[in-house]
């Protein structure tokens, strides 16, 4: 396989390497979870031990790693047009414990939850997408909390992203993701991605520091921006971006496609509005109308030279948002591509750190890699009585059992009683040990 290949010497030990591999052919598998024991049935294994030591305790190094991801992703997907694009998402969770967790906005949930917020950079091209660095929000709660920075393993070097700087009529609802965001575009640039465009969504264009570092670097921008967001104009007076579009005349309005979706092009009425210039670049207030009859609006600021702002671009370029989350579907815990189960990841202090294995780059139109999920999550301890020696045969264990029989041909019912038996065995000790390690972390506290 070409893309271990290219990460296969950052694992020193081969027993290690070779299970890379292994888990890697799981993860682009078609079997039914992604999760610690359906993978490792997939490649062959007959427990899920080896997999679980790889992603729990073998040592390698995810930052290297993403780094030649980084290449890797230059070498399919490359292009010169290319959008880089920062994007959010929550991650809900029941307890406390794991990493970063606490109640706050969650764009997955549509309101407060408590939820860990990961802050994700893809890259989208002519050639397909993928998901290329991340960065987990730590908040102040848990920046300024020693025991549980020591419960979980987050390293020292990692601290709370102060709040950027907005108007105070503006709403923050993921403070010091901004500087998550920059942080990730220095890396791409450093490693030589190629890419024309940053695009991200409202957490992004509201921070006017990251917008001028962009501009700084001459670097094109289309960022989504907030309705009540302010513009200076010629009356010296701040207008909100809402009562600007209310003044456009029909003429301004041009019905254009921001790419492809799921149910066909996706059509809106655009208009741009110049608001500054200079030195061949140009600033401009952008405007999406949906086509109902009761339109909704959406507004985005945008920075390129003149040249590159015509108006089919920058509805292009705003479209191509929509990549991440497609590519979070794909990597998520349950996805039938590239998505881990939600035991099937490393520790929760690693979320930081997370471990992205290499996807399908180039290869179809949705090549994204994939991030190990934290390996134990904190919720209360069950209240069934189990059976001293495994876990109930349920209708997925069943439904499971067949479709492996079918997958590695059928050696006879007393087989598939076996190894469900000892695969339900395995599923009791876990949550035997699971029960514990959540217990020794209550009495911590």
């Amino acid at each position: 396989m070409r893309a271990h290949q290219r990460m296969g010497d950052w694992f020193a030990r081969s027993e290690v390497r070779e299970r890379s591999l292994a888990c890697l052919e799981g993860l682009l598998s078609g079997c039914e979870r992604k999760n610690g024991w359906q993978v490792a049935e997939c490649v062959g294994d007959g427990s899920p031990y080896g997999m679980q030591y790889l992603l729990g305790r073998a040592r390698w190094d995810a930052d290297r790693l993403q780094a030649r991801l980084s290449e890797y992703v230059e070498d399919k997907l490359g292009s010169p047009d290319a959008v880089l694009i920062l994007g959010e998402t929550g991650f809900v969770k029941k307890g406390t414990h794991s990493a970063g967790v606490q109640r706050q906005s969650s764009g997955t949930a549509g309101r407060m939850e408590n939820s860990q917020i990961g802050v994700f950079l893809g890259y989208a091209g002519k050639r397909g997408y993928a998901l290329l660095d991340r960065e987990l929000y730590l908040p102040q709660s848990w920046a300024e909390d020693g025991a549980r920075r020591q419960a979980t393993g987050i390293p020292d070097q990692i601290e709370f992203q102060t709040k950027p700087m907005f108007h105070p009529s503006d709403m923050d609802p993921s403070p010091g993701t901004p500087e998550l965001g920059r942080r990730m575009l220095e890396r791409a640039f450093q490693s030589g991605v190629s890419c024309g465009w940053v695009a991200g969504d409202e957490v992004y264009g509201r921070d006017s520091k990251l917008r001028r570092w962009l501009e700084a670097r001459r670097q094109p921008y289309v960022l989504a921006v907030g309705a009540d967001q302010r513009l200076w104009r010629q009356d010296m007076r701040r207008h909100r971006v809402d009562a600007l579009a209310d003044q456009l005349p029909g003429r301004a309005w041009k019905r254009l496609s921001a790419g492809h979706g799921a149910k066909g092009e996706r059509l809106h009425d655009w208009a741009p509005m110049p608001w500054a210039e200079g030195e061949g670049w140009e600033h401009a207030l952008l405007v999406r109308r949906s086509l109902e009859a009761e339109p909704e609006y959406a507004f985005y600021f945008t920075y390129a030279g003149k040249k590159q702002s015509r108006l089919k671009t920058l509805a292009a370029v705003a479209g191509q948002r929509w990549a991440n989350e497609s590519a979070f579907q794909m990597a998520k815990p349950g996805s039938p591509r590239t998505g881990l189960g939600p035991w099937g990841g490393r520790a929760s202090a690693d979320w930081i750190i997370t471990k992205s294995g290499i996807g399908r780059a180039g290869t179809g139109t949705s090549p994204s890699p994939c991030w190990f999920w934290p390996f134990w999550r904190c919720s209360a301890p069950g209240r069934k009585k189990l059976s001293p020696e495994k876990v109930p045969l349920s209708v997925p264990e069943i439904r499971h059992s067949i479709a492996s029989e079918q997958r590695s041909g059928w050696h006879g019912l007393e087989h598939l009683l076996h190894r469900s038996d000892g695969r339900r065995h395995h599923q009791f000790l876990a949550r035997i040990f699971l029960f514990r390690k959540q217990q020794l972390l209550l009495f911590a506290h």
